[in-house]
């Protein structure tokens, strides 16, 4: 026989079969008295044959004490199940096969002892390791279950063993978020592991750097490209850079780098675009509603707001982006429509400045021109700091300010 355990169910079928074709050979004959002295005859032999095999198994050791008890218990239970068609009864049979199954049992305990503390020793010894537990569960369960836990606790590692390789090998164009979170979820699941082994440690860390770095170059790539278009998509390149960070954010702790930061920080922007469009642009373009019939009175203060507002976002806005232009209207049509009701309520604040720069522009002796900018430029800067003007008209001096500081550099460089 080969190295295994069989269940004790398994021989007693087996057995019953074999002596029910016995049975069936002397029935024939119908010789009862025959049938009978056969029988005593036959366990006689079966007896001596499972005895032989006790002692037999109590001299050997490994897959040979495994292979005689098996032979013993076959012939015992034959003895037991020919005994049922007869008067023919024999304590030596009932004592016999009790120590047969109780040194059996322990055999198979021990052999699963000396086993199943040891990984190589598991991989090496794993069907046997089975058909000695299917064994026990027969006469305890409970010791059954326990051997069977630890079983697939070694199965549990073997599979995050090669689902770990997997995820390790898996090609940056393939690996998703989903992938990220089970390799951390291996990681906190080896942790035991990682003590003890600082090698096979640094060794997977080391993989999961080399795996983080083909995922920055493939997203930065990705967001390079998109954003080269003429008109590149804020959500196209938010999605870019929320895949990539879902990511990172599960492989952090293993694999940082302040450039990863860098391309997460892509979002600021865009996210103050995605809210720009979602909330201030819609109560914009109410407003753009708002003024789109005449009026005899503004809410001038909410005209303020709104153009300040639009110039807070001045620099973004004018990068072309596809939802940007896509607005309708858009947010050079609302600005020039604020603009030109706040221009006309502020026309006298403004008129007499616009006069003087006016002027001062005209001028056509260099000297006189350079004193009367300065002159204004510090006119400007007193009213400008007081802050008691609209902040409409405020914004508009400063834009005649900067002109004078540009035109007075302009002036002092060509003399």
């Amino acid at each position: 026989m080969r190295y295994q355990f069989l269940r004790l169910s398994t021989l007693k079928n087996r057995a019953e079969i074999e002596v029910a074709k016995h049975v069936a050979a002397w029935n024939k004959k119908k010789q009862v008295f025959n049938n009978m002295v056969g029988t005593a005859a036959t366990n006689k032999d079966w007896l001596a044959s499972a005895t032989r095999k006790y002692e037999l198994a109590r001299k050997k050791t490994s897959y040979e004490k495994i292979d005689a008890l098996i032979a013993g218990l076959f012939d015992v239970y034959k003895c037991v199940y020919r005994m049922e068609y007869s008067r023919f009864n024999d304590n030596n049979v009932t004592h016999l096969r009790e120590k047969l199954e109780t040194t059996y049992i322990h055999t198979a305990i021990e052999f699963i002892e000396s086993v199943i503390h040891e990984e190589k020793h598991i991989e090496q010894n794993l069907p046997i390791i089975k058909q000695a537990i299917n064994l026990l569960a027969e006469n305890d369960s409970k010791l059954a279950r326990g051997y069977a836990s630890m079983l697939e606790q070694y199965k549990q590692i073997q599979d995050s063993i090669i689902r770990l390789e997997e995820l390790l090998h898996c090609p940056a164009l393939e690996f998703t978020q989903k992938d990220a979170a089970a390799l951390r979820s291996l990681m906190n699941f080896y942790q035991e592991r990682f003590r003890k082994d600082k090698c096979f440690h640094e060794s997977i860390l080391l993989h999961i750097r080399n795996k983080m770095e083909e995922l920055y170059l493939l997203y930065s790539e990705r967001y390079e490209q998109a954003s080269a278009g003429e008109e590149p998509s804020i959500e196209k390149l938010a999605s870019i850079v929320d895949d990539f960070e879902a990511i990172h954010r599960n492989l952090t702790n293993f694999a940082h780098s302040d450039r990863y930061l860098k391309f997460i920080g892509h979002k600021e922007k865009l996210n103050k675009l995605r809210a720009f469009i979602k909330e201030d642009y819609q109560s914009l373009k109410s407003l753009y509603g708002y003024l789109s019939f005449p009026r005899e009175e503004y809410d001038i203060r909410k005209l303020s707001n709104a153009y300040s507002k639009i110039g807070s976002y001045h620099q973004i806005i004018q990068q072309p982006y596809r939802e940007l232009t896509q607005l309708e209207p858009g947010l050079g049509q609302i600005s020039e429509r604020i603009e030109a009701v706040l221009s006309e309520h502020y026309n006298k604040d403004l008129l007499e400045y616009h006069k003087v720069f006016n002027n001062i522009i005209n001028l056509t002796d260099e000297k006189e021109k350079l004193r009367e900018n300065i002159k204004f430029f510090k006119t400007l800067n007193s009213v400008i700091s007081d802050h008691k003007k609209s902040r409409f008209v405020l914004t508009k001096l400063n834009g005649i300010r900067e002109q004078i500081r540009t035109d007075l550099a302009d002036i002092l460089e060509q003399r």
